[in-house]
């Protein structure tokens, strides 16, 4: 990491704001340079001294830093992490170089799914300041599309995987169905499940006109997905009777019950 600031943070600001500022990039460059010699750094100022405009100064030299311009995550408390986006804006219009083509997501990441998903972007698209709660790493990951492809990569290559699969599309039946989920009908599950995940937009798109935001489903997943043992999850599937039975409601229970447990598994990889 370069021991200075870049020259895209501007020197100067309002008269008014000139004083702080230049003790806020003095500060900034006194941490780049001892992240040069070691790994962390605590900012103990006092509450108003600027230690947002600090820490974003930092930020954007290590962003600046990289060829392409990289990522950096800032993992602030729920109550204030909307304030944190609002003071990149300040901090982006008031004293950057428009044209760094720095990007800072629009709203807080408050999910693991949301946030796995902004870390895989494509360069062209991809926020390059994502401000994420603490609560995001630590909630339940619960997102259908993540566990549909759970599925996907757990039911693919076997032997008897494409009856598996007819066999999710079957009992995936609205919001009484194996994900409790109205959107995901049988035909819908079933379209997903014969394209691989990473076509899954696309084909989202042309089952529901829906355009999704993003893709549904982090490349990340299925790195995670070949390090954990679906023995269970396979079995739980093929309890799935072929037809309807007094044992289906127990089944399809046994059934969320161990994806729910997979799924959280996949996030701790």
């Amino acid at each position: 990491m370069p021991g200075l600031l870049t020259d895209r943070i501007r020197t100067t600001t309002e008269h008014r704001f000139e004083a702080a500022w230049t003790r806020q990039r003095r500060t900034a460059t006194d941490i780049l340079q001892r992240l040069k010699s070691q790994e962390g750094v605590i900012l103990a100022d006092q509450v108003g001294m600027g230690k947002t405009y600090v820490a974003l100064a930092v930020a954007v030299n290590q962003i600046l830093s990289t060829p392409e311009l990289g990522q950096v995550v800032i993992f602030v408390p729920p109550a204030v992490a909307d304030k944190w986006v609002r003071e990149w804006r300040k901090f982006s219009e008031s004293l950057l170089d428009p044209h760094t083509g720095i990007r800072c997501v629009d709203r807080p990441v408050r999910s693991g799914e949301e946030f796995l998903k902004k870390l895989d972007d494509p360069p062209q698209d991809r926020a390059h300041i994502i401000v994420v709660t603490h609560t995001a790493l630590t909630a339940t990951l619960k997102d259908t599309f993540i566990q549909l492809a759970l599925l996907h990569y757990a039911t693919r290559c076997i032997h008897d995987g494409a009856e598996l699969r007819r066999r999710i599309a079957k009992w995936s039946d609205g919001q009484s169905g194996l994900f409790r989920n109205k959107r995901f009908t049988s035909g819908h599950v079933a379209e997903l499940l014969a394209s691989p995940p990473a076509k899954w937009r696309a084909v989202w798109k042309r089952l529901t006109g829906e355009t999704l935001e993003d893709d549904p489903v982090p490349e990340a997943l299925e790195g995670a997905a070949r390090r954990f043992d679906r023995s269970d999850l396979l079995a739980a599937i093929k309890g799935l009777p072929a037809n309807r039975s007094p044992e289906i409601k127990r089944r399809l229970e046994e059934a969320r019950s161990k994806l729910s447990e997979v799924t959280q598994n996949a996030w701790k990889h």
